[in-house]
């Protein structure tokens, strides 16, 4: 009797081996659920702690702008009567036309006036109103674009080059969409760090600021602004090349504020990766820095090819003309 009372308290208190194995599956999802919740709570901490840094550097960009007014004109840093070839500046979201393209020791532009491979080529920055209390959306930025390039005669040149940073980018997209005389006359267009696709940094500041500008710039869905710009853009099949540069470095040690699959969107050129954060992408220290060889090299390679096509055709009607 009394070693069956101790088999019948054994048997009961003994858990089937099947059980045993549900017992650790469930811990098993229990631990994974708690690391699942720790590691997106910390990366929720983290876009938070990003888009208050984000948020508070483009607060000091823009009373930055509003301070120096002469950073929002757009002008020409040079201009000659015989050149046929203009490049075209556009600065990005609470960017002006100084800060955004100049490093401890240099202006972009200037740079270029100053590389005899620019020689007879004109350089244009243009400068719009941006920040996280602008009134003017994207779209209605690249009709003020247009006013004032057309009021620049910049519209008159007969190749024209577009060298766009971030939101830049879409607006002189959104630009030669609306304008496809220009965008015939386009050489090509060079886009560091657009967020053709949109950015993540940008989605999580828009819960907290409301903005026509940063509302668009949200990661992209297929019925958001920037699908639209997208389709349209593939649409319009433009003949130009698009060349595009990526950032590589994390903006204020935290985030990529535009990742490579954004930035490389749309383009039909070789990419070009820069050692460098989001902001630092379009400060070249001098001639050698890679985004200053980078765009260099894209000149080259389409200014050359553009010349050789009329050359072709030169030759061409010329023996046409000599057959007859």
């Amino acid at each position: 009797m009394r070693s069956a009372g101790n088999s019948n308290v054994k048997g009961i208190i003994q858990v089937p081996r099947g059980k045993n194995l549900n017992v650790r599956t469930a811990t098993g999802h229990i631990d994974g659920a708690r690391q699942f919740v720790a590691s997106h709570t910390l990366c929720a901490i983290k876009y938070l702690f990003l888009s208050i840094i984000f948020t508070a550097s483009l607060a000091f960009f823009e009373y930055r702008q509003m301070a120096l007014a002469d950073d929002m004109k757009s002008s020409f840093v040079r201009q000659s009567p015989e050149s046929d070839t203009v490049i075209v500046f556009v600065h990005g979201f609470t960017g002006d036309g100084v800060s955004t393209w100049s490093s401890s020791n240099a202006y972009w532009p200037r740079l270029l006036i100053e590389d005899k491979t620019f020689d007879g080529t004109d350089v244009f920055v243009y400068s719009y109103p941006t920040g996280f209390w602008s009134t003017m959306s994207i779209d209605e930025l690249a009709e003020n674009m247009r006013s004032v390039l057309s009021v620049n005669h910049v519209t008159a040149y007969h190749r024209i080059v577009f060298l766009s940073h971030s939101m830049g980018g879409l607006i002189t997209r959104a630009y030669l969409l609306k304008n496809r005389d220009i965008a015939g006359r386009t050489s090509f267009a060079y886009f560091f760090s657009t967020p053709t696709t949109g950015s993540q940094v940008a989605s999580i500041v828009s819960v907290a600021l409301s903005s026509p500008q940063i509302s668009k710039l949200k990661a992209m869905k297929s019925d958001d602004y920037l699908a639209d710009m997208l389709r349209q853009w593939l649409s319009a099949g433009f003949e130009f090349p698009s060349y595009c540069a990526y950032e590589k470095r994390l903006t204020s040690g935290l985030s990529l504020v535009v990742d490579m699959a954004s930035a490389s969107a749309l383009c039909t050129k070789a990419l070009d990766p820069i050692d460098a954060d989001h902001i630092q992408i379009v400060k070249p220290q001098s001639q050698d820095s890679a985004a200053y060889i980078a765009f260099k090299a894209a000149y080259a390679d389409a200014i050359v090819q553009e010349l050789k096509k009329q050359l072709d055709s030169k030759k061409f009607e010329q023996l046409r003309s000599e057959i007859k």
